[in-house]
């Protein structure tokens, strides 16, 4: 017999979804779900939209068993992290494009207890590893399958009453979450492995790693760097950071090494490879791209 199985929720996005099925799966009784309104949960429930601070009232009178926050990215007031008899749990994981802009190799996903002032121990976890190949959309997936599984695993241990209290292997993570589209702007001083780790990082679902060139006209034009390869080892044959080194492949100096670059885009445009880019754009060996200061200081 479930003794925790009234809960209230807190999703977002598709590992909110993902986890809200899980726990709907295994016989939980959602009597409201709070979500900023970019994902379709559709379960025959009240669903609030606005902040919850607006509904404390609502969610006393529900008297929650349990209180699960999935992927959700609003603060959840003190009021409601301990009204719930069972408990309230957190999904924690680091933001999937720091973790790749960052190098690393693996990321945690955990469900942890939460208390007013903090993720209190680990329900259950699952590591996942980050390929040197993987983009943003890969590590996306795999940290929505992870997140699924630590919760079908954790949920019938909290709903018991027996939800163990595991301490953390590594510092406590950031929530889920990303970094603002400014953070995209690549400086052309850094390494080639940087810059690819900030490309990858950066693709989609997420706003993009860009840089400027100039037109023919001499005005600045953002341009979106999707795909690219880093070449640590290569010559940069002693040109400047930014400096386009060849056409075919389309090839960039860094501060160190060089970035082969696989699929750009100029913004409003659509995306394209590189091949088809140096054509219909006229590039030339030389020409350079430059950085967010540098545009912001105008056509000089």
């Amino acid at each position: 017999m479930l003794l925790h199985n009234r809960s209230v929720v807190f999703a977002e996005g598709e590992v909110g979804r993902v986890c809200t099925d899980a726990i709907l799966s295994m016989g939980a009784e959602i009597l409201a779900l709070f979500t900023s309104g970019d994902a379709p949960y559709a379960h025959g429930v009240p669903v609030f939209t606005d902040s919850p601070e607006l509904h404390l009232d609502a969610v006393r009178e529900l008297n929650p068993d349990t209180v699960f926050s999935f992927g959700y990215s609003r603060a959840i007031p003190d009021e409601i992290i301990g009204l719930a008899a069972g408990g309230a749990y957190n999904l924690e994981c680091e933001p999937v494009n720091l973790a790749i802009i960052n190098g690393e190799e693996e990321i945690s996903v955990s469900l942890c207890h939460m208390t007013a002032e903090s993720d209190d121990g680990v329900v259950d976890s699952e590591t996942v590893s980050i390929g040197l190949d993987d983009t943003a959309r890969d590590l996306c997936a795999g940290v929505t399958e992870a997140a699924r599984s630590v919760t079908l695993r954790g949920y019938p241990l909290i709903v018991a009453g027996v939800a163990p209290r595991r301490r953390r292997d590594k510092p406590r993570a950031a929530t889920f979450g990303a970094r603002a589209a400014s953070n995209g702007a690549i400086d052309w001083n850094m390494s080639a492995a940087e810059i690819y780790n900030l490309v990858r990082g950066s693709a989609h679902p997420f706003t993009g790693a860009f840089s400027y060139l100039r037109d023919d006209s001499g005005a600045w034009k953002k341009v979106f760097i999707w795909r690219a390869r880093a070449l640590p080892n290569s010559s940069t044959k002693g040109y400047a950071p930014g400096s386009v080194l060849s056409l075919a492949p389309l090839g960039a100096a860094t501060g160190g090494g060089v970035l082969q670059i696989e699929l750009i885009q100029l913004e409003g445009e659509e995306e394209l490879s590189a091949t088809n880019f140096t054509g219909v754009h006229r590039l030339r060996v030389g020409q350079a791209f430059d950085s967010l200061d540098a545009n912001e200081e105008g056509e000089g």
